[in-house]
């Protein structure tokens, strides 16, 4: 089954109008052909209308926004999706149950959910900070019980990114007794500012501009406060750490330890690996992806780029590859120019704090074995506290 997730700027309060018998989660399960998916709707009542999103615990999401929730006569119908990618939970509205239909594309499959009851073993609170003059929105996630708790700051990934995103995350935490600060990236969400316009340092302190908050809050242990992050993440968070001391320990999920041009050439290439192209055909894309590159850092080689191009143009692995060419002076060169150099190892280096690395053997954006053959150097050559897990089968997100 393929689940498409969808950025939005929706949000759930923490508080709406009264309106107990619907507000609040509804828990329980997908069927299709005798297998199950175990299934979250978070649903609301609000003076604009009804609103929510849902959560596939076992896919690792929750909160996934609703773009549409619409309660007539006994059923209710739930969108969400984007363009060409929308699915449809559609069924009966009971006391306390919605027995339905859930359809996606050529995917069907009945769904059945009760509204709980059950306190959740964490609390949620909105929150707001700001860096550089830009005000960012975020949720805290915090155990119930008496504290303090460890605590942990996310940071993004690349592109756009949003707090809901982070819910299954900060869920998984706070259940086990961290709590975890969710915020959205600079121009996404409730945030301020455009990412496109910002390089790592930037990222770095957004995320720090986060964790200061967390010094004012008693349930919050200060000595335990540590960075979590997937992917382009990976490569702020060890900057984050280098400024401040208040980081205790990384959480790092697929992170490449190459170069971000490095690590743009394997994303790019294993393409036409797993395609089958053969190795002259990927040297002709890497000689194109170099020439790409030298555009982006000098400003200059347009047309030697353009040329290139136009000679093979007729060759399967340059649509196979499916890179854009952007003119010398585009703003999307002018963000890669901010970050295309970056190298992870100096900072490790000098960082002395625990840090987990965590990866997928079959992961097509990161390659693996060989960030995990830096890392091994550096723990040994640097007496680092790294540890270091692969995971068999498992993708980028692992």
């Amino acid at each position: 089954m393929r689940i498409i997730y969808v950025a939005s700027i929706l949000m759930f309060p923490l508080s709406t109008m009264a309106d107990d018998a619907f507000n609040g989660r509804w828990i329980g399960h997908a069927e299709r052909n005798g297998e199950t998916t175990p299934l979250v709707f978070e649903l609301f009542s609000g003076p604009n209308g009804d609103y929510g999103g849902q959560g596939m615990p076992e896919y690792g999401f929750m909160g996934s926004p609703f773009y549409e929730v619409v309660r007539e006569d006994g059923r209710i119908r739930m969108n969400y999706g984007d363009g060409g990618s929308r699915g449809e939970f559609e069924g009966a509205l009971g006391d306390g149950v919605i027995d339905g239909e859930w359809t996606f594309g050529d995917y069907t499959a009945s769904f059945h959910v009760e509204r709980s009851n059950e306190p959740l073993p964490f609390t949620r609170e909105t929150v707001t900070f700001e860096n550089d003059g830009i005000r960012f929105g975020g949720e805290l996630f915090v155990p119930r019980g008496e504290g303090p708790f460890p605590a942990i700051v996310h940071w993004h990934g690349s592109g756009d990114s949003f707090r809901w995103t982070y819910y299954y995350w900060a869920e998984l935490f706070a259940s086990h007794g961290i709590a975890m600060l969710v915020w959205d990236k600079r121009g996404c969400g409730e945030s301020g500012g455009d990412w496109r316009k910002a390089g790592f340092e930037d990222y770095a302190r957004d995320g720090l501009a986060g964790l200061e908050l967390l010094k004012d809050r008693d349930e919050i242990d200060m000595s335990r406060v540590g960075a979590f992050g997937i992917s382009q993440a990976n490569w702020i968070m060890p900057i984050a750490a280098q400024m401040s001391d208040d980081i205790s320990f990384i959480v790092s999920v697929s992170g490449a330890q190459v170069s971000v041009a490095e690590e743009g050439f394997f994303d790019f290439i294993v393409k036409l690996r797993d395609q089958g192209f053969s190795e002259e055909d990927q040297a002709k894309a890497m000689h194109m992806l170099k020439l790409n590159d030298h555009v982006t850092r000098t400003g200059e080689g347009f047309e030697e780029l353009k040329e290139y191009r136009h000679e093979h143009r007729r060759e399967p692995w340059l649509r196979a590859l499916g890179m854009p060419i952007e003119p010398a002076d585009s703003e999307g060169r002018d963000f890669y120019r901010l970050i295309i150099d970056h190298d992870p190892a100096p900072i490790l280096k000098e960082i002395d704090i625990p840090i987990i690395f965590l990866y997928g053997d079959d992961d097509k954006s990161v390659e693996a074995p060989r960030s995990i053959a830096i890392l091994e150097k550096i723990k040994a050559d640097h007496d680092k506290d790294f540890t270091i897990h692969s995971y068999a089968h498992a993708n980028h997100g692992v």
